[in-house]
């Protein structure tokens, strides 16, 4: 809880944002000073803390309170709601650069083949690794069954049970991140609240909490719990680099509100029919609440194992944008979790859903003004992303620089960080790639190319050193190479338009990738998982070496979490779950040839669960985990036998 983290330029003009709050209007934002527009700026004390965040809220609160953005929908509570066109491709004559031009005439362009991480998960940047519901050190594998973790020694030809530890209730569902003999357990809790005022009132709120856990694991057969803290909001990223983790929480106010209909805030007795709130009495008696509410009710707080609840933050360790950028608090914690200390705190009063890190940056991402900005008529087209830097080389996380894009961000696999400067894919009627470099505390947009699937969604982007992949669709999947060679002149080099999409795509070395994703009609229906491999050798020319179907009505995880694909290079195996409705989840081998060739290596049955994880062992082995325990150690040169289709 340093107030040094931030630039001691931003400091001196923390008192520049001042905010009026003007009868029983929403609030207004004063025009922010010169200084302010290269970045964040920090708060000077408690009070223009409080009167930020009121002026916020003020914008955006309803008669029925603060709406979606907000609480996530509305929460039931105690019986009631608490309602809060054609692409020009680039002339490859004109746009390659010289390099480039050298790179196309035999260079590999996509680097090696990308196996998973030492702890089993397949993560998104090497060396950074990611929370997973199993995890191995590649002796022993990590697996929560219910409320039990369960650590199993995977170095015989049986797995054996070597631990078990039961776990609090708030552990369920936890998901795992391994570090040395650590191991960091996250979840997601509840917790009630009442505006002090407003005591008698049966509708009680509940926010969202994540519970962080650490376990020493250093011995399975003695396990014990060294921490666990409870944390208001909701877990955005964990990120693990050289044995500093990196969370960041994104936390709502703790503001109760009234709606129109019964008098909520009169005692049982007293309540009438006819005693009801209007739709202008809620406005006004949401708007008192939000002017009473102090800096508990708007900053997170923590709870260590049985302690008193405590501030998460001080007023010194956040900083605002310098325009609304949603109600709420993304907070970044930094800690060893070796030791036993306090994690480091700092924090940006914004909204934010989306966490993308590298070895040396982190970047929060948030809808300019809030998601609730498109119900108050704001138009899809005229939407901006505002993106928060973070330097995390060392052991501590200090803000860096904001920029801002145009458009969506549609995942974390839209970002990238290379050699200094963030490459990002977004969205808003076309899909755009902008590269943003540092300038101060200012993250400027120094190149960008757009026109790509004009009328289509954003389904993938990979990311290599000068070279982006994106993948669009409607009816066809347009594949896009893009040319980031010069930064400052990105260039769509080529397109590939087949039926279907992928929803990810996977490095398997010498230009080739491996997309998972959906076969389709021309219509653009959908009908099955499928497996492709393409060529982007010639960057103006990709093809599809191969297609593979899982077969009709069939879908595999890896659609949507990426973690739950496995590629063993040596093997050149790709391993992946697949449903279908009657015959259960089936873990699936993909073998690929050495030119892109894709053919069925065989399966195997496990229960019906979206837990199934293949984790790469050392010795060439693979871990299957599936509820809750390693069910299998499957060698892949046997995958005919132990695999059978």
């Amino acid at each position: 809880m340093r107030k040094g983290i931030w630039t001691a330029g931003l400091a001196a003009s923390a008192l520049a944002a001042t905010l009026a709050l003007n009868g029983e209007g929403p609030g207004s934002l004063s025009p922010p000073p010169a200084a302010a527009e290269t970045g964040l700026v920090a708060f000077d004390d408690c009070a223009e803390l409080v009167r930020w965040y009121r002026a916020s809220a003020l914008e955006q609160v309803t008669a029925y309170g603060l709406g979606d953005d907000v609480y996530g929908g509305p929460i039931p509570v105690d019986g009631g709601m608490v309602v809060d066109g054609v692409l020009e491709v680039a002339d490859s004559a004109t746009s390659m650069s010289a390099a480039r031009s050298a790179a196309v005439d035999g260079e590999v362009l996509t680097g090696p083949p990308v196996g998973n991480a030492e702890t089993g998960t397949n993560v998104q940047e090497a060396g950074v690794d990611e929370p997973d519901v199993a995890k191995t050190d590649g002796s022993m594998a990590y697996v929560l069954d219910g409320r039990d973790l369960v650590v199993t020694d995977v170095t015989g030809k049986e797995p054996v049970e070597a631990g078990r530890l039961t776990l609090p209730r708030s552990l369920r569902d936890a998901e795992l991140l391994l570090v040395g003999d650590r191991l960091m357990l996250f979840s997601a809790g509840a917790t009630a609240y009442r505006e002090p005022f407003l005591l008698r009132s049966p509708h009680v709120a509940r926010s969202v909490t994540t519970v962080m856990t650490v376990i020493d694991v250093a011995d399975p057969a003695t396990m014990r719990v060294l921490t666990k803290r409870r944390l208001d909001g909701e877990l955005l990223a964990a990120r693990a680099h050289d044995g500093t983790v990196r969370v960041v929480i994104r936390s709502t106010p703790k503001l109760t509100f009234v709606r129109p209909g019964l008098r909520w805030d009169l005692p049982t007795a007293e309540r009438r029919d006819s005693a009801k709130l209007t739709a202008a009495e809620a406005l006004a008696a949401n708007r008192r609440i939000i002017r009473r509410a102090d800096v508990q009710a708007f900053l997170p707080q923590q709870r260590v194992r049985h302690a008193a609840r405590q501030p998460l933050l001080d007023c010194a360790d956040v900083a605002h944008p310098s325009r609304n950028a949603g109600l709420g608090t993304i907070s970044v914690l930094t800690f060893d979790p070796a030791q036993q200390t306090a994690p480091q705190a700092t924090a940006v009063a914004t909204d934010g859903d989306q966490v993308y890190s590298s070895a040396d940056r982190m970047y929060v991402a948030t809808t300019a003004g809030g998601w609730w900005s498109l119900d108050r008529g704001v138009s899809p087209n005229a939407v901006t992303t505002d993106v928060h830097a973070f330097d995390v080389t060392g052991t501590q996380s200090s803000y860096v620089a904001s920029g801002d894009v145009p458009g969506y961000v549609k995942d974390r696999w839209s970002f990238s960080e290379h050699e200094g400067m963030l490459r990002i894919a977004t969205t808003d009627g076309d899909t755009r790639v902008s590269v943003l470099e540092e300038n101060g505390a200012r993250l400027e947009v120094v190149g960008s190319i757009g026109g790509m699937g004009v009328g289509e969604t954003l389904e993938s982007v990979r990311w290599f050193d000068d070279l982006a992949i994106v993948v669009t669709f409607r009816q066809v999947d347009p594949l896009y190479t893009v040319d980031l060679s010069d930064p400052r002149s990105p260039a769509v080099m080529g397109e590939l338009k087949i039926p279907g999409f992928s929803s990810y795509l996977h490095p398997l070395g010498d230009d080739l990738l491996l997309g998972i994703g959906q076969d389709a009609r021309a219509d653009g229906w959908t009908v099955g998982t499928q497996a492709s491999s393409f060529d982007v050798s010639d960057l103006r020319q990709p093809t599809r070496v191969a297609a593979l179907s899982f077969g009709p009505h069939r879908y595999s995880a890896v659609e949507d979490d990426p973690r739950a694909f496995t590629y063993l290079p040596a093997e050149r195996l790709a391993l992946l779950p697949v449903d279908a409705a009657r015959a259960g989840t089936r873990l699936a081998a993909v073998r690929v040839g050495p030119h892109g060739t894709l053919t069925h290596a065989g399966s195997m049955s496990v229960s019906r669960t979206a837990t199934l994880r293949a984790l790469p062992l050392p010795d060439g082995r693979v871990a299957v985990v599936a509820a809750g325990s390693v069910v299998e150690l499957v060698d892949p040169q046997r995958l005919g036998q132990t695999m059978p289709r």
